[in-house]
């Protein structure tokens, strides 16, 4: 049945490449009491023009990233969740090796799936993973998915994003987010 599942998921993700649409899936793999949480959503948005990104500052400021796609998803996500009265959340270096390992696998691949997530150092974990060009487009599809936008804006405290390159030329997104309270 997984191997079904994936298949379906690799088919779509290469018909909306190919009819230049984001194609993103989300999950949320553990509770706030440390039960598995099922939830697999998938969805497709047209292609949107980039529009360009407000820089505003952060109460504690952390180091930019060198990659500034990385650095680009992280203060989208967070300009989202103030302009929903969430507090930003905070780059963890768990995280971010964690997400770019799964964007790495993904583009390998060239399979959009999720991983198991499981870490003793958070109380909630979930994921958000996309197929799209740029960041405005992957963040427009998420926003628009109730699973997608439900872990953007959720009690999460902690993100780690991860940016890779597949072989066909498909940008793979994978943003793992944490709860530590």
């Amino acid at each position: 049945m997984l191997d079904q599942v994936r298949a379906a998921i690799r088919w779509a993700a290469t018909v909306a490449a190919a009819a230049g649409v984001c194609f993103t899936c989300s999950s949320t793999s553990w509770g706030a009491d440390s039960k598995p949480t099922p939830g697999f959503v998938l969805a497709f948005s047209p292609q949107q023009a980039a529009s360009k990104p407000a820089n505003k500052p952060q109460t504690k400021p952390q180091p930019k990233l060198k990659d500034q796609r990385k650095q680009r998803l992280i203060d989208a996500h967070n300009r989202i969740r103030k302009s929903h009265g969430k507090i930003g959340l905070k780059r963890n270096p768990l995280l971010m090796q964690m997400a770019q390992k799964w964007a790495d696998h993904m583009a390998k691949t060239g399979i959009m799936s999720h991983q198991e997530l499981n870490s003793d150092e958070f109380n909630g974990m979930g994921e958000n993973c996309a197929i799209g060009s740029n960041v405005e487009e992957v963040m427009n599809a998420w926003m628009k998915s109730p699973g997608h936008k439900g872990n953007i804006l959720d009690t999460f405290t902690h993100i780690g994003v991860g940016v890779a390159v597949g072989k066909r030329g498909q940008t793979f997104w994978c943003v793992d987010f944490g709860r530590l309270e």
